[in-house]
């Protein structure tokens, strides 16, 4: 590693920089170990194909474009299954409805006892889909000209589709959570009248799927804006949320200044999220979009363990050795750092870690190199 110090020495080697974040608990370590790594969040990357390209996704800027055969789908969803209780994802890069099986992969998933989580375009909604056990989230688009960014299909025809889905799903027993999402630049942000804007077309979208308008006049950025909740339970949202931007995402905002060392970092990922990409490859993260941190052959995942792979690779195990060492060797991910002052990335995860319950040194800063111990 380099020296970021001046003492001759790698910064591993001094006490100069310190995690703040969880992984600074001595406790985090296990948490990961025997909390997230026995259960993972799982994605199965339908198809690397998208038929948008969005200003603020990286899927336009590259050519890993493929789609999930039968052989590699099948022989992975059984194992994927047993391996989590979690929601199965089925996505990654690319738009997974366009995926000519994507109803009857979702369906062997349901019969399997796991619900869906799925990030959608929202360009191909189907009323059978509506018979899914699935949580969909879905960008709105307000304007025509930010669509026009995103997609060459008629505006009204998009929004239709997603006004018709939604309509649907309210005179359904459908069991889904539906999560439509406003992408807010800072410009939109710092405008009182874009925002007037937003939220007077939100309420007539709303009014005209058969909503009331609910959208308050001081609804305020990245938070809900509005939710409908069925009889059986399930739930509509909607929610404008800041633009990500930076890392591995294209930078539609100011960049952020750099001022922590580039090899110099903590991510979680590599114990919280596993990727089975539309080749039959493996990464252990969601946002590599252009398959960069896989750690697999496709052919492995046909002839080997998905629970060997995940638990015991030595791949896999020397990712995790080098996060816990703080040490930021791969391209990719200290680009990923680089939207994060801190260079600490924390994947949102159902059981959180609880610093009472792993130790008594809550809130301590502890250098890197001791972490690997803790």
């Amino acid at each position: 590693m380099a020296d970021h110090t001046g003492t001759g020495k790698p910064w591993s080697a001094t006490s100069e920089l310190h995690l703040k974040g969880d992984a600074s608990h001595p406790g985090y370590r296990r948490y990961l170990e025997e909390v997230c790594q026995q259960n993972p969040q799982i994605f199965i990357e339908l198809s690397s194909v998208c038929n948008f390209h969005c200003f603020y996704c990286e899927s336009p800027n590259h050519n890993r474009k493929s789609q999930i055969d039968d052989e590699t789908f099948y022989s992975v969803v059984d194992q994927v299954c047993r391996m989590t209780t979690q929601p199965i994802r089925l996505h990654c890069d690319g738009e997974p409805t366009v995926h000519a099986k994507f109803y009857d992969y979702a369906k062997a998933v349901n019969a399997r006892g796991k619900r869906i989580n799925l990030v959608s375009n929202g360009s191909n909604l189907q009323r059978r889909f509506l018979d899914l056990k699935m949580d969909i989230g879905i960008h709105l688009s307000t304007t025509e000209a930010e669509f026009r960014k995103r997609s060459t299909l008629p505006f009204d025809r998009y929004l239709g589709g997603m006004r018709e889905y939604l309509t649907e799903w309210l005179g359904s027993p459908a069991e889904q959570n539906i999560h439509y999402n406003v992408y807010l630049t800072s410009s939109d942000r710092g405008s009182a009248g874009e925002m007037a804007r937003v939220r007077n077309f939100v309420n007539g979208f709303l009014e005209t799927a058969g909503l009331r308008r609910g959208i308050a006049d001081d609804a305020a950025p990245n938070s809900n804006w509005f939710t409908r909740r069925k009889k059986n339970g399930y739930r509509f949202r909607l929610s404008a949320r800041n633009i990500a931007s930076g890392g591995m995402y294209p930078d539609v905002e100011a960049k952020k200044p750099v001022t922590l060392p580039r090899d110099f970092g903590f991510c979680d990922s590599p114990w919280k999220r596993l990727v089975v990409l539309s080749d039959g490859s493996l990464q252990p993260c969601c946002l590599d979009l252009k398959g960069t941190l896989t750690y697999t052959r496709p052919e492995e995942v046909r002839s080997k363990s998905l629970h060997d792979l995940w638990h015991n690779d030595a791949r896999i195990k020397g990712i995790r050795d080098e996060m816990l060492r703080g040490e930021i060797n791969h391209p990719t991910c200290q680009k990923c750092l680089e939207r994060l002052p801190s260079r600490e990335l924390y994947a949102a995860f159902a059981e959180k870690f609880e610093p009472a319950d792993a130790g008594s040194d809550e809130g301590s800063e502890r250098p890197l190199t001791d972490s690997r111990t803790a």
